[in-house]
């Protein structure tokens, strides 16, 4: 049959009350489940997250920002205080075994960027320079005065450098864990900025003997 004699047959049925009908009562059935099908979605994304939230409590506190709230975990005591940085995807958990170690000697905090383990999400676009900005905030607020030693693991090797030069004068020291790097870090006065870090310390190519 031709394409043309298709299209004769499919205006003569639409022209039918009757058939009409039964393709309109089609597309409302399809209709009506899809989005029975969406709004049960989201009733079920709901129940589990109110189940995980009852089952799986944040091991920090919320601090609020006033745009969005970020866990922290606080652990020992003293001064400096080190600052924990954990990778691009990573949560206050990778931390865990460390945190509990320096405790005894150091008061140590980890916190869950936004988005991240039981942090909100926060204003887009997640930049480091924001990063930074709701990091400085979230201390503010929970009344973690400075100095600080910066601990930043891979993609804190972004960041942490980035506190280090808005905020000189709250840091005591840094350490770079398996870091990721950038090159316009390579370009910072280094020995005036931070004057803490050995010659080499942020030099995308790794330490020069001597550094660490």
């Amino acid at each position: 049959m031709s394409i043309a004699g298709l299209e004769a047959i499919t205006s003569k049925r639409l022209q039918d009350p009757l058939e009409e009908r039964k393709l309109i009562q089609i597309v409302s059935w399809v209709a009506g489940l899809a989005l029975l099908g969406a709004a049960l979605g989201v009733v079920y994304q709901a129940l589990g997250r109110r189940r995980d939230a009852s089952v799986y409590p944040p091991p920090g506190r919320l601090v609020d920002l006033g745009t969005h709230r970020l866990q922290l975990l606080e652990a020992g005591d003293g001064s400096p205080t080190v600052l924990l940085e954990a990778g691009l995807m990573s949560t206050v958990l990778s931390w865990s075994e460390l945190q509990r170690a320096l405790a005894g000697s150091f008061r140590v905090v980890s916190y869950d960027r936004a988005g991240l383990g039981w942090s909100e999400l926060g204003p887009m676009p997640r930049t480091a320079d924001r990063i930074v900005e709701e990091l400085h905030t979230l201390l503010d607020r929970a009344t973690i005065a400075p100095p600080y030693v910066l601990v930043g693991h891979s993609f804190g090797g972004l960041t942490m450098p980035l506190f280090a030069a808005r905020f000189p004068d709250e840091v005591a020291g840094m350490v770079l864990v398996d870091s990721s790097r950038d090159q316009r870090f390579a370009h910072f006065p280094r020995l005036e900025l931070i004057p803490w870090c050995r010659e080499g310390d942020l030099n995308p190519q790794g330490p020069k003997p001597g550094g660490f």
